[in-house]
This record gives C-alpha cells, sequence and structure tokens, in this order.
C-alpha cells in the first residue's frame, strides 16, 4: 500500500481496484443477486485475504474500519476479515461487530466472519447472539444464527440459543435458510437435543423439510439416521 494524499479508504478502494476479475464480479454477481452489480468488484477471496493480511498490521485499519459504509461489496468483505483478528479483548469485538452488521447487506458479506477470535467466549457469545436475532435487520437475525452455528454447538452447546433460533419465526429465506442450516449443524453436532425439534413437529414446514434435506446430503449423518428424518418430512 503506497500511502498517498488519498484518504485511506480511496487509497484502499485504489489497491482492491488493481485485484479485480471481470469473470469472476459476473460470477459472484449470481450469488449475490440481491446487491447492485456496480457495488461489486470481482477480487477473488485468496487475493482479497492476503491484502488484508498485509492491511491488518497497519494502523490505517482502524481509520477504514471507522469510516462507514462502505462502497463495494469488497470493502465489506475486508471489514469483517480485518475483524477476524482485530483485538483479544472479546468486548472491543463486539463493539466493532455491532457497528458493522447494520450494514451487511447479503449473505456472502454475513457468513464470512470466521469467529475463530471468539470462540473461547461462549457465554459472552450467547448474549450477543440472543440481540442480534432479535434485531429488525434479516443480516442481523442471521449473524446472529450463523455465529451460533460456528461457537455455541459442539461441546459449547447452548441449549438456551438452540430453543431461540428453532422458535423464530420469519418469512425471509435468508434467514430460513441459516436456520435449517444451525439445525442440521445440531443435529450432528449434539443429536440426543436437537433431534426433538424434529420429533415434536413445531418448526414451519419449509424449514422443517429444509433442515431434514440437509441433513439427509450430509456425510456426518448415518444412512439409518437419514431414513428416521426422511419419516418426519412434512
Amino acid at each position: 500500500m503506497v500511502r498517498n494524499n488519498l484518504s485511506v479508504t480511496e487509497q484502499v478502494i485504489e489497491d482492491l481496484l488493481e485485484l479485480t476479475d471481470e469473470k469472476y464480479r459476473i460470477f459472484e454477481a449470481k450469488l449475490i443477486p440481491n446487491i447492485d452489480l456496480e457495488t461489486i468488484l470481482g477480487i477473488r477471496t485468496p487475493k482479497l485475504r492476503a491484502y488484508a493480511k498485509v492491511f491488518s498490521n497497519t494502523n490505517a485499519k482502524f481509520e477504514f474500519l471507522d469510516d462507514l459504509p462502505h462502497s463495494y461489496h469488497e470493502e465489506n468483505l475486508l471489514h469483517i476479515y480485518l475483524l477476524e483478528n482485530i483485538s483479544k479483548n472479546p468486548d472491543e469485538i463486539l463493539k466493532h461487530l455491532n457497528d458493522f452488521i447494520p450494514y451487511i447487506s447479503n449473505w456472502a458479506t454475513c457468513d464470512s466472519f470466521k469467529a475463530i477470535s471468539i470462540k473461547k467466549y461462549p457465554d459472552k457469545v450467547l448474549s450477543w447472539t440472543k440481540n442480534w436475532i432479535k434485531a429488525d435487520c434479516v443480516y442481523s437475525v442471521r449473524f446472529g444464527i450463523v455465529t451460533s452455528l460456528k461457537v455455541l454447538l459442539g461441546d459449547d452447546f447452548s441449549e438456551e440459543m438452540f430453543d431461540e433460533i428453532a422458535n423464530i419465526k420469519s418469512d425471509e429465506y435468508y434467514i430460513n435458510i441459516a436456520i435449517a442450516w444451525y439445525l442440521c449443524e445440531a443435529i450432528i453436532k449434539n443429536h440426543d437435543y436437537a433431534i426433538k425439534v424434529i420429533e415434536n413437529g413445531n418448526l414451519d414446514k419449509w424449514v422443517n423439510n429444509k433442515t431434514i434435506q440437509k441433513c439427509t446430503e450430509s456425510y456426518r449423518i448415518t444412512d439409518e439416521q437419514k431414513d428416521y428424518l426422511r419419516g418426519y418430512r412434512k
């Protein structure tokens, strides 16, 4: 990154423009049709992550993180990548996440956060995600669900969060598909508790059937379990 008379964000955009790939731009636009093609630069993930790794070692990253909203999809992805290593302090991580989540406009940005930096704080994550899934913003809700999937399953399984997510009622596709994804992962990692959500029949038909579909497509579920789940299709 060559510094000049541009602002940090302007310099970042210039840098990103040098990494664009028109074919990938068109491909990426098909995956996230709800955002304007003009806001997509088309940068392959390895190149953008490599840029983020270099940028994360500069103090300029904080000015970029504070300059919201961003203009381009790849700026938002860069923002998420920077947040993965922004701090070892969970409260500082939360502050940056809360500042950014309202500007998330698509599933690709939402799901890109690896959550590695917060996995050691499951109790804190539980309180964060409970707030996120109650927000009015579609992608705040999805971010809470997907973060719970990454942090609050397996050894750190939260029955409370599971019940919260299983009881979400929404007409939004990107929320419902996230619920089904979460429930499938829960059935895989915390089977004895999670399977009850299918057995009790309280899920909406679409979420119920999509959860079962995801489970039957998974190589981590036995054939016997798949046959059992198929019996609960609505």
